[in-house]
């Protein structure tokens, strides 16, 4: 093998590892998105129980008083 030849797939090969590596990047930030979304989906739900054991609780609050 020549050393241009050898050049050609070095250069070649560290092009494909920097697509691979920005592909690597864009998955983790999508990831990271998503990841934060179902956190927010799952704040409101357990907010939303907490209001619901509230409201619960003055009901029967109400009824005993």
């Amino acid at each position: 093998m020549t050393a241009a030849a050898f050049h050609k797939i070095k250069r070649g090969l560290l092009e494909a590892l920097e697509i691979a590596q920005a592909a690597d990047e864009e998955i983790a930030d999508r990831l990271t998105r998503e990841q934060a979304a179902q956190d927010a989906i799952r704040a409101r739900i357990a907010a939303q129980g907490q209001r619901h054991e509230a409201v619960k609780g003055r009901s029967a609050g109400e009824r005993r008083g």
